[in-house]
Protein backbone atom coordinates (compact mmCIF):
# COMPACT_ATOMS: atom_id res chain seq x y z
CA UNK A 1 0.00 0.00 0.00
CA UNK A 2 1.29 3.45 -0.85
CA UNK A 3 1.91 5.70 2.12
CA UNK A 4 0.87 9.02 0.61
CA UNK A 5 0.00 10.50 3.99
CA UNK A 6 3.71 10.57 4.82
CA UNK A 7 4.06 13.23 2.16
CA UNK A 8 1.03 15.43 2.91
CA UNK A 9 3.38 18.29 3.84
CA UNK A 10 4.43 18.46 0.20
CA UNK A 11 0.91 19.41 -0.82
CA UNK A 12 0.98 22.34 1.58
CA UNK A 13 4.19 23.70 0.10
CA UNK A 14 3.16 23.45 -3.55
CA UNK A 15 3.40 26.82 -5.24
CA UNK A 16 4.62 28.63 -2.12
CA UNK A 17 7.93 29.52 -0.50
CA UNK A 18 7.97 28.07 3.01
CA UNK A 19 10.04 29.20 5.97
CA UNK A 20 11.70 26.27 7.72
CA UNK A 21 13.25 26.20 11.18
CA UNK A 22 14.55 23.73 13.78
CA UNK A 23 14.92 20.83 11.38
CA UNK A 24 17.99 18.69 10.81
CA UNK A 25 18.12 19.66 7.15
CA UNK A 26 15.86 21.06 4.44
CA UNK A 27 16.52 17.73 2.72
CA UNK A 28 14.91 15.87 5.63
CA UNK A 29 11.34 17.16 5.19
CA UNK A 30 10.33 14.61 2.54
CA UNK A 31 10.30 10.84 2.54
CA UNK A 32 11.36 9.14 5.78
CA UNK A 33 13.53 12.09 6.78
CA UNK A 34 17.22 12.84 6.69
CA UNK A 35 19.44 9.73 6.96
CA UNK A 36 21.42 9.60 10.17
CA UNK A 37 25.20 9.36 10.41
CA UNK A 38 25.74 7.08 13.40
CA UNK A 39 29.52 7.41 13.48
CA UNK A 40 31.99 8.17 16.24
CA UNK A 41 33.69 11.56 16.20
CA UNK A 42 36.95 9.88 15.18
CA UNK A 43 35.34 8.33 12.11
CA UNK A 44 33.50 11.56 11.22
CA UNK A 45 36.79 13.49 11.40
CA UNK A 46 38.14 11.02 8.83
CA UNK A 47 35.24 11.77 6.47
CA UNK A 48 33.60 8.46 7.41
CA UNK A 49 36.60 6.67 5.91
CA UNK A 50 37.08 4.44 8.97
CA UNK A 51 33.42 3.32 8.94
CA UNK A 52 34.07 -0.21 7.64
CA UNK A 53 36.63 -0.86 10.44
CA UNK A 54 35.45 1.14 13.46
CA UNK A 55 33.89 -1.28 16.02
CA UNK A 56 32.05 1.60 17.70
CA UNK A 57 30.32 2.72 14.48
CA UNK A 58 27.44 0.37 13.44
CA UNK A 59 28.54 -0.08 9.82
CA UNK A 60 30.36 -3.43 9.61
CA UNK A 61 29.50 -6.05 12.26
CA UNK A 62 32.80 -7.86 11.64
CA UNK A 63 34.68 -4.94 13.23
CA UNK A 64 33.29 -6.01 16.62
CA UNK A 65 35.64 -9.02 16.55
CA UNK A 66 38.50 -6.56 17.06
CA UNK A 67 37.23 -5.42 20.47
CA UNK A 68 39.54 -6.73 23.22
CA UNK A 69 37.69 -5.52 26.34
CA UNK A 70 34.33 -4.12 27.40
CA UNK A 71 33.90 -0.72 25.75
CA UNK A 72 31.07 1.80 25.96
CA UNK A 73 30.66 4.78 23.64
CA UNK A 74 28.30 7.76 23.44
CA UNK A 75 28.22 10.41 20.71
CA UNK A 76 26.73 13.92 20.78
CA UNK A 77 26.42 16.00 17.61
CA UNK A 78 25.39 19.61 17.03
CA UNK A 79 24.91 21.49 13.77
CA UNK A 80 24.53 25.16 12.90
CA UNK A 81 22.82 25.74 9.56
CA UNK A 82 21.50 28.13 7.01
CA UNK A 83 19.71 27.49 3.72
CA UNK A 84 18.24 29.17 0.67
CA UNK A 85 15.07 28.12 -1.18
CA UNK A 86 13.55 30.06 -4.05
CA UNK A 87 15.70 33.09 -3.34
CA UNK A 88 14.67 33.20 0.34
CA UNK A 89 17.60 32.75 2.75
CA UNK A 90 17.22 31.54 6.34
CA UNK A 91 20.05 31.36 8.87
CA UNK A 92 20.67 30.82 12.56
CA UNK A 93 19.29 27.26 12.69
CA UNK A 94 20.77 24.70 15.06
CA UNK A 95 20.06 21.34 16.66
CA UNK A 96 21.77 18.94 19.07
CA UNK A 97 21.21 15.19 19.08
CA UNK A 98 22.75 11.94 20.33
CA UNK A 99 23.04 9.80 17.20
CA UNK A 100 24.83 6.81 18.75
CA UNK A 101 25.25 4.94 22.02
CA UNK A 102 26.65 1.45 22.31
CA UNK A 103 28.49 -1.16 24.31
CA UNK A 104 30.75 -3.98 23.09
CA UNK A 105 32.84 -6.73 24.62
CA UNK A 106 34.59 -10.03 23.94
CA UNK A 107 34.58 -13.61 25.17
CA UNK A 108 38.33 -14.04 25.01
CA UNK A 109 38.38 -17.84 25.24
CA UNK A 110 36.20 -18.25 22.15
CA UNK A 111 37.41 -15.16 20.25
CA UNK A 112 33.81 -13.99 20.00
CA UNK A 113 32.83 -10.34 20.20
CA UNK A 114 29.39 -8.98 21.02
CA UNK A 115 27.77 -5.56 20.86
CA UNK A 116 24.51 -3.70 21.35
CA UNK A 117 23.92 -0.22 19.96
CA UNK A 118 21.16 2.30 19.38
CA UNK A 119 21.76 4.60 16.41
CA UNK A 120 19.92 7.24 14.45
CA UNK A 121 18.37 5.78 11.27
CA UNK A 122 16.56 8.89 10.01
CA UNK A 123 15.51 12.22 11.51
CA UNK A 124 11.97 13.55 10.97
CA UNK A 125 12.21 16.88 12.84
CA UNK A 126 11.20 20.07 11.05
CA UNK A 127 9.13 23.23 11.42
CA UNK A 128 7.47 24.74 8.33
CA UNK A 129 5.51 28.01 8.22
CA UNK A 130 3.63 29.02 5.05
CA UNK A 131 1.78 32.26 4.33
CA UNK A 132 -0.87 31.83 1.63
CA UNK A 133 -4.28 32.97 0.44
CA UNK A 134 -7.32 30.70 0.10
CA UNK A 135 -10.74 31.35 -1.37
CA UNK A 136 -13.62 30.94 1.10
CA UNK A 137 -17.18 31.61 -0.12
CA UNK A 138 -15.77 33.57 -3.02
CA UNK A 139 -13.57 35.79 -0.82
CA UNK A 140 -9.78 35.63 -0.64
CA UNK A 141 -8.62 35.13 2.94
CA UNK A 142 -4.99 35.23 4.11
CA UNK A 143 -3.90 32.22 6.14
CA UNK A 144 -0.75 31.05 7.91
CA UNK A 145 -0.16 27.28 7.95
CA UNK A 146 2.40 25.72 10.27
CA UNK A 147 3.53 22.10 10.24
CA UNK A 148 5.81 20.76 12.99
CA UNK A 149 7.33 17.30 13.08
CA UNK A 150 9.32 16.11 16.07
CA UNK A 151 10.88 12.65 16.15
CA UNK A 152 12.77 10.13 14.10
CA UNK A 153 13.61 6.48 13.54
CA UNK A 154 16.22 4.50 15.46
CA UNK A 155 18.25 1.41 14.53
CA UNK A 156 18.71 -1.02 17.44
CA UNK A 157 21.48 -3.48 16.60
CA UNK A 158 22.73 -6.67 18.25
CA UNK A 159 26.01 -8.19 16.98
CA UNK A 160 27.99 -11.41 17.27
CA UNK A 161 31.46 -11.52 15.68
CA UNK A 162 34.23 -14.09 15.50
CA UNK A 163 37.97 -13.81 14.85
CA UNK A 164 39.28 -17.26 13.81
CA UNK A 165 42.73 -15.73 13.37
CA UNK A 166 44.51 -12.42 13.72
CA UNK A 167 43.96 -11.67 10.04
CA UNK A 168 40.29 -12.57 9.58
CA UNK A 169 37.09 -11.43 11.28
CA UNK A 170 33.43 -12.23 10.63
CA UNK A 171 30.29 -10.69 12.04
CA UNK A 172 26.51 -10.88 11.82
CA UNK A 173 23.89 -8.51 13.23
CA UNK A 174 20.14 -8.26 13.73
CA UNK A 175 18.44 -4.88 13.49
CA UNK A 176 15.15 -3.61 14.93
CA UNK A 177 14.03 -0.38 13.29
CA UNK A 178 11.60 1.65 15.34
CA UNK A 179 10.57 5.25 15.83
CA UNK A 180 7.83 7.83 15.84
CA UNK A 181 7.18 11.44 14.94
CA UNK A 182 4.54 13.79 16.30
CA UNK A 183 3.02 15.83 13.44
CA UNK A 184 1.19 19.04 14.33
CA UNK A 185 -0.68 20.96 11.61
CA UNK A 186 -2.27 24.33 12.44
CA UNK A 187 -3.97 27.07 10.40
CA UNK A 188 -4.60 30.67 11.43
CA UNK A 189 -6.90 33.00 9.47
CA UNK A 190 -6.31 36.73 9.04
CA UNK A 191 -10.10 37.20 9.16
CA UNK A 192 -11.36 36.78 12.73
CA UNK A 193 -14.67 35.45 11.37
CA UNK A 194 -12.91 32.11 10.86
CA UNK A 195 -11.71 30.02 13.77
CA UNK A 196 -8.13 28.74 13.81
CA UNK A 197 -7.66 24.99 14.11
CA UNK A 198 -4.98 22.44 14.92
CA UNK A 199 -4.58 18.75 14.10
CA UNK A 200 -2.09 16.39 15.76
CA UNK A 201 -1.09 12.99 14.36
CA UNK A 202 1.35 10.43 15.72
CA UNK A 203 3.35 8.50 13.10
CA UNK A 204 5.00 5.20 14.01
CA UNK A 205 7.56 3.21 11.99
CA UNK A 206 8.71 -0.36 12.63
CA UNK A 207 10.87 -2.76 10.62
CA UNK A 208 13.56 -5.41 10.81
CA UNK A 209 16.95 -5.95 9.19
CA UNK A 210 20.00 -8.20 9.07
CA UNK A 211 23.61 -7.49 8.18
CA UNK A 212 26.87 -9.41 7.85
CA UNK A 213 30.46 -8.46 7.20
CA UNK A 214 34.08 -9.47 7.03
CA UNK A 215 37.42 -7.78 7.71
CA UNK A 216 40.55 -9.29 6.17
CA UNK A 217 44.17 -8.28 6.76
CA UNK A 218 46.17 -10.04 4.02
CA UNK A 219 49.43 -8.36 5.10
CA UNK A 220 50.54 -6.31 8.07
CA UNK A 221 49.33 -2.71 7.92
CA UNK A 222 46.61 -3.32 5.33
CA UNK A 223 42.97 -4.29 5.82
CA UNK A 224 39.94 -4.75 3.59
CA UNK A 225 36.37 -4.59 4.84
CA UNK A 226 33.12 -5.68 3.22
CA UNK A 227 29.55 -5.73 4.57
CA UNK A 228 26.01 -6.10 3.32
CA UNK A 229 22.65 -5.26 4.86
CA UNK A 230 19.03 -6.05 4.04
CA UNK A 231 16.06 -4.30 5.69
CA UNK A 232 12.43 -5.33 5.38
CA UNK A 233 9.47 -3.11 4.63
CA UNK A 234 8.67 -0.55 7.30
CA UNK A 235 5.14 -0.74 8.68
CA UNK A 236 3.63 2.72 9.06
CA UNK A 237 1.04 3.45 11.75
CA UNK A 238 -0.76 6.79 12.08
CA UNK A 239 -2.71 7.30 15.30
CA UNK A 240 -2.63 3.54 16.02
CA UNK A 241 -4.13 2.71 12.60
CA UNK A 242 -2.16 0.89 9.90
CA UNK A 243 -1.37 3.33 7.06
CA UNK A 244 0.73 1.16 4.75
CA UNK A 245 4.34 0.17 4.21
CA UNK A 246 7.53 1.71 2.87
CA UNK A 247 10.35 -0.31 1.35
CA UNK A 248 13.59 0.17 3.30
CA UNK A 249 16.93 0.07 1.49
CA UNK A 250 19.46 -2.69 1.14
CA UNK A 251 23.08 -1.63 1.44
CA UNK A 252 26.66 -2.56 0.57
CA UNK A 253 29.80 -1.35 2.35
CA UNK A 254 33.41 -1.65 1.14
CA UNK A 255 36.49 -0.22 2.81
CA UNK A 256 40.27 -0.09 2.81
CA UNK A 257 42.61 0.73 5.72
CA UNK A 258 46.31 1.34 5.13
CA UNK A 259 48.72 1.85 8.05
CA UNK A 260 52.28 1.81 6.66
CA UNK A 261 53.63 3.35 9.89
CA UNK A 262 52.30 3.47 13.48
CA UNK A 263 51.91 7.24 13.16
CA UNK A 264 50.07 7.19 9.81
CA UNK A 265 46.71 5.68 8.92
CA UNK A 266 44.64 6.20 5.75
CA UNK A 267 41.09 4.85 5.59
CA UNK A 268 38.44 4.92 2.86
CA UNK A 269 34.85 3.60 2.96
CA UNK A 270 32.23 3.39 0.21
CA UNK A 271 28.52 2.86 1.03
CA UNK A 272 25.64 2.25 -1.42
CA UNK A 273 21.95 2.06 -0.42
CA UNK A 274 18.89 1.23 -2.54
CA UNK A 275 16.64 4.04 -1.28
CA UNK A 276 14.85 4.11 -4.66
CA UNK A 277 12.95 0.99 -3.50
CA UNK A 278 10.73 3.42 -1.56
CA UNK A 279 9.98 5.62 -4.59
CA UNK A 280 6.53 4.14 -5.25
CA UNK A 281 5.50 4.47 -1.59
CA UNK A 282 6.20 8.18 -1.07
CA UNK A 283 5.17 11.57 -2.36
CA UNK A 284 8.16 13.14 -4.11
CA UNK A 285 11.11 11.10 -5.29
CA UNK A 286 13.45 8.58 -3.69
CA UNK A 287 16.87 7.83 -5.21
CA UNK A 288 19.57 5.24 -4.68
CA UNK A 289 22.44 6.79 -2.76
CA UNK A 290 26.15 6.32 -2.55
CA UNK A 291 28.83 7.99 -0.49
CA UNK A 292 32.60 7.91 -0.48
CA UNK A 293 34.59 9.07 2.53
CA UNK A 294 38.33 9.13 3.03
CA UNK A 295 40.64 10.43 5.73
CA UNK A 296 44.17 10.49 7.12
CA UNK A 297 45.13 10.19 10.79
CA UNK A 298 48.54 11.36 11.98
CA UNK A 299 49.92 10.54 15.40
CA UNK A 300 47.94 9.20 18.32
CA UNK A 301 48.77 7.34 21.50
CA UNK A 302 49.72 4.16 19.61
CA UNK A 303 52.20 5.91 17.32
CA UNK A 304 55.08 6.38 19.73
CA UNK A 305 55.11 10.05 18.69
CA UNK A 306 52.49 12.73 19.27
CA UNK A 307 49.81 11.50 21.65
CA UNK A 308 47.33 14.01 20.22
CA UNK A 309 46.32 12.89 16.72
CA UNK A 310 45.49 15.09 13.77
CA UNK A 311 42.63 13.84 11.58
CA UNK A 312 41.60 15.16 8.19
CA UNK A 313 38.78 13.87 6.00
CA UNK A 314 36.54 14.50 3.01
CA UNK A 315 33.19 12.95 2.07
CA UNK A 316 30.87 13.13 -0.94
CA UNK A 317 27.34 11.74 -0.78
CA UNK A 318 24.13 11.63 -2.82
CA UNK A 319 20.96 12.28 -0.80
CA UNK A 320 17.88 10.02 -1.01
CA UNK A 321 14.81 12.29 -1.08
CA UNK A 322 13.85 15.21 -3.33
CA UNK A 323 10.67 16.97 -4.55
CA UNK A 324 11.45 16.40 -8.24
CA UNK A 325 13.70 14.51 -10.59
CA UNK A 326 16.94 16.19 -9.47
CA UNK A 327 18.93 14.36 -6.81
CA UNK A 328 20.65 16.49 -4.18
CA UNK A 329 24.25 15.94 -3.11
CA UNK A 330 26.49 16.76 -0.16
CA UNK A 331 30.19 17.54 0.29
CA UNK A 332 31.78 17.44 3.77
CA UNK A 333 35.22 18.64 4.82
CA UNK A 334 36.31 17.44 8.25
CA UNK A 335 39.06 17.90 10.84
CA UNK A 336 39.42 16.46 14.31
CA UNK A 337 41.55 15.24 17.17
CA UNK A 338 41.27 13.33 20.43
CA UNK A 339 42.73 12.88 23.87
CA UNK A 340 43.14 9.87 26.16
CA UNK A 341 42.81 10.01 29.94
CA UNK A 342 42.66 7.71 33.00
CA UNK A 343 45.43 5.49 31.68
CA UNK A 344 43.71 5.19 28.28
CA UNK A 345 40.56 3.85 29.90
CA UNK A 346 38.81 6.94 28.62
CA UNK A 347 38.94 8.59 25.20
CA UNK A 348 37.45 11.92 24.18
CA UNK A 349 37.32 12.56 20.43
CA UNK A 350 36.26 15.69 18.54
CA UNK A 351 35.25 16.37 14.94
CA UNK A 352 34.43 19.60 13.12
CA UNK A 353 32.77 19.38 9.69
CA UNK A 354 31.73 21.88 7.07
CA UNK A 355 28.82 20.57 4.97
CA UNK A 356 27.74 21.85 1.54
CA UNK A 357 24.36 20.51 0.32
CA UNK A 358 22.89 21.49 -3.04
CA UNK A 359 20.24 20.42 -5.51
CA UNK A 360 16.45 20.02 -5.88
CA UNK A 361 15.87 23.79 -5.78
CA UNK A 362 17.69 24.44 -2.50
CA UNK A 363 21.14 24.92 -1.03
CA UNK A 364 22.28 24.45 2.55
CA UNK A 365 25.46 25.18 4.47
CA UNK A 366 26.23 23.79 7.91
CA UNK A 367 28.91 23.57 10.57
CA UNK A 368 28.74 20.25 12.40
CA UNK A 369 30.44 19.41 15.70
CA UNK A 370 30.62 15.87 17.09
CA UNK A 371 32.02 14.65 20.42
CA UNK A 372 32.54 10.99 21.39
CA UNK A 373 33.18 9.64 24.86
CA UNK A 374 34.63 6.12 24.99
CA UNK A 375 35.05 4.31 28.31
CA UNK A 376 36.88 1.03 28.91
CA UNK A 377 36.20 0.09 32.57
Amino acid sequence: MMVRRLGFVLLLTAGTVPTLAAQTSVYGVRGLGFPGRPLTARTRALGGGLGAFDPASPINPAAIAGVTQVTAVAVAASDFRGHEIGGVAVGGLNATRFPLIGIAGRWQRHRIGYALSVAQYTDRSFDITIADTVSLRGTDVAVVDRTISAGGVSDIRGVLAWAPSGRLRFGVAAHAISGSAKLTLSRQFADSAYRSFQRVNEEGVTGLGVSAGVVWAPVSGFQLGLAGRYDTEADIVIDSAAAGTVELPAGVVAGMLLAPHPSLRWATTFIWRSWSDADADLTGRAFDTWELGSGIELGGAESGGSRVPLRLGVRYARLPFAPGDEQAHELDLAVGTGVAFAGRRGLLDFALERAFRDGAGASERAWQVAVSLTVRP
